[in-house]
C-alpha cells in the first residue's frame, strides 16, 4: 500500500486512455512505475467508465502490481445522451463508489473525489457518504475536484476531511495566481478574490493541477497557442538556463506555487512523460518564476 507520502507529485492522468488498446496501457503504467510515477487518476464519467475499466483490466492482469500504485478516481457527474447533472446525493456517491471498485478489481480506492460543485449537496448527507465509505475500507482518502473556497468550508464545517481540491492550473490557467497578484490593484473581477491559493495553504490541503498545458479550458496546448508564443519563448529560454526540457520547466513552474503541489499530466509519449518527471528536480529562481508568470501575458503591479 502506497502512503500518501509516497506518491509521486507527478501524476499520471488516464482520462484518453481509450484511445490506447490494453496492451498500450499496460506499456504506459509499466513505464510510470518503473520511472517513479506511482499516482495514478481516472473517474468513472471519463469514456463513462472505460477509462477506469482498462485501468481494472490492467489491475486484474497484474494484481502483483497494486500495492505499488496509489489509485484516485471521482463521481459525481452524471450523463445521459439527453443531459448532463451533478450529484452529490448519499446514495449516489455510495453507487458510485461501488461501481468504480467493480470497474477497477480493487478492493478498495485510494483518493476519492467529488468531481464537480452540486449546488443542491447538503453537508450532512456528505459526511455520511464520506464515514461509510471510510468506516467500511472503501476508501482510504477523500477529496474535492473543482470546488470553491466556500464550498470546501462547508464540508469542512460538517467534519468532512478534504485531502485535495483538483482544479486546473497552469501557465495557461493562471487564475489562482491572477486573483493574488491583481488584487487591490484591478478593476477585473478578480479586484474582489476567492484566494484559492492561500485558503487551501492554511488548512493544509493539498492542491492538484488538471491540465497544466492546456490553454483556458481545452482551447488548445499552451505550446501552439499563437498568443502563448511569448511564454513558449521563455520556457525554451530557462530549459537552456537550467540545462532541462521545456516540460520540466512548466511542471517546476507549478511545483514553486506550493509544497503540496500535484501535477496531473495526460501525456502518453514516453519522452514526455520523463520530461514532466524532471520538473521535480529543478528548482526556479524566484526571478525566473515571476518572469514565467509575466511571458503567459499577466502583468505584476
Amino acid at each position: 500500500m502506497v502512503k500518501l507520502e509516497e506518491r509521486s507529485r507527478i501524476c499520471q492522468g488516464l482520462m484518453r486512455i481509450n484511445n490506447l488498446n490494453d496492451q498500450e496501457v499496460e506499456d504506459l503504467i509499466k513505464f510510470d512505475l518503473g520511472n517513479g510515477i506511482n499516482f495514478f487518476d481516472t473517474a468513472d464519467i471519463y469514456d463513462n467508465g472505460g477509462s477506469e475499466s482498462k485501468l481494472g483490466a490492467f489491475i486484474k492482469n497484474n494484481p502483483e502490481l497494486r500495492e505499488r500504485m496509489f489509485i484516485q478516481t471521482k463521481c459525481g457527474i452524471f450523463e445521459t445522451q439527453q443531459s448532463k447533472k451533478y450529484d452529490l446525493s448519499y446514495e449516489y456517491i455510495i453507487k458510485c463508489c461501488e461501481d468504480s471498485l467493480r470497474r477497477l478489481h480493487v478492493s478498495y480506492i485510494d483518493s476519492f473525489l467529488l468531481h464537480r460543485l452540486d449546488v443542491l449537496m447538503d453537508a450532512e448527507e456528505i459526511y455520511r457518504a464520506y464515514r461509510y465509505l471510510i468506516d467500511n475500507k472503501m476508501i482510504r482518502y477523500f477529496g474535492v475536484s473543482n470546488f470553491t473556497t466556500n464550498a470546501i468550508n462547508y464540508l469542512l464545517n460538517n467534519k468532512v476531511e478534504i485531502l485535495t481540491n483538483q482544479i486546473q492550473v497552469g501557465l495557461g490557467q493562471t487564475n489562482i495566481l491572477d486573483e493574488i497578484i491583481a488584487f487591490n490593484n484591478s478593476d477585473d473581477k478578480f479586484s474582489c478574490t476567492t484566494d484559492m491559493l492561500f485558503f487551501l495553504k492554511d488548512k493544509d490541503i493539498e492542491l492538484q493541477a488538471w491540465s497544466p498545458f492546456q490553454y483556458k479550458f481545452f482551447q488548445g496546448s499552451i505550446y501552439k497557442i499563437p498568443t502563448m508564443e511569448r511564454c513558449k519563448e521563455k520556457i525554451e529560454e530557462l530549459a537552456k538556463k537550467y540545462q532541462t526540457s521545456p516540460g520540466s520547466i512548466v511542471t517546476s513552474f507549478l511545483f514553486t506555487i506550493y509544497k503540496k503541489m500535484y501535477v496531473i499530466i495526460g501525456e502518453i509519449k514516453k519522452e514526455r512523460i520523463l520530461e514532466c518527471k524532471q520538473g521535480e528536480n529543478v528548482q526556479l529562481m524566484r526571478e525566473d518564476f515571476y518572469s514565467l508568470y509575466i511571458s503567459a501575458n499577466k502583468i505584476l503591479y
